[in-house]
Parts: structure tokens; sequence; C-alpha cells
């Protein structure tokens, strides 16, 4: 996640870590209701972390590098196509200049 800011990152994990929270508290905690929070916590926390940092993580992870990569790639080729055309526009803007003058056509200038 090099194209990310911190704050991205941040935002990134959080917007990954909260449906993991929901989906593991909706499963574990039927099956926990009678043990204390501060065991339900350490199982919670036991299962999200391996879950986060091995499978959630690098799959949110590649998927914008992904996105990122397509993106660069768009953004170049955009790029590419505005360098190209330029000469062609350069041309084209001249020729419009041409046809807005007017030359004498009996050769005396005005």
């Amino acid at each position: 996640m090099s194209d990310i800011t911190r704050h991205g990152t941040v935002l990134l994990t959080w917007l990954v870590a909260w449906p993991v929270v929901t989906v593991l508290v909706r499963l574990i905690d039927p099956l926990l209701a009678d043990v204390g929070l501060p065991v339900r916590t350490l199982i919670l926390t036991a299962i999200l972390v391996p879950v986060m940092s091995n499978v959630a993580m690098p799959a949110v992870t590649a998927l914008v590098e992904l996105l990122n990569i397509r993106a660069r790639g768009a953004r170049k080729r955009k790029h590419e196509n505005t360098t190209a055309a330029e000469p062609a526009r350069q041309v084209e803007r001249r020729l419009c200049q041409l046809s807005v003058i007017r030359l004498p056509t009996n050769g005396s200038s005005r």
C-alpha cells in the first residue's frame, strides 16, 4: 500500500476490521454468553488478529494495489494520448488562425 497515506491506511484497516468484528461477534457471542467479558474478548481477538493479518488485509492490499496499477495505467494512457495529440492540435489551431486572417486579394495592405 505504498500509494496510500497513513490516514488512508488507518481508514482502510478500520473498514476491513469493522465487518470482520461484527461477523465474529455475531457468531461467537451466542456460544460464549455465559463466559465473562474478558474471556470473550480474549477469544474474539485470538481469532480476529490472525484473520485480519493473514487473510483480510493481504486480500484488501492486493485489491488496492490492483486498482492503483489500473489507475496509473489509465493516467499514463491519458497522458500519452494528450502528448501524441498535442502537435495535431497545434497545427489545427494554426490553420484556424490562418483561415480567420483575411489576406488581401489584390496584393495591397489595409
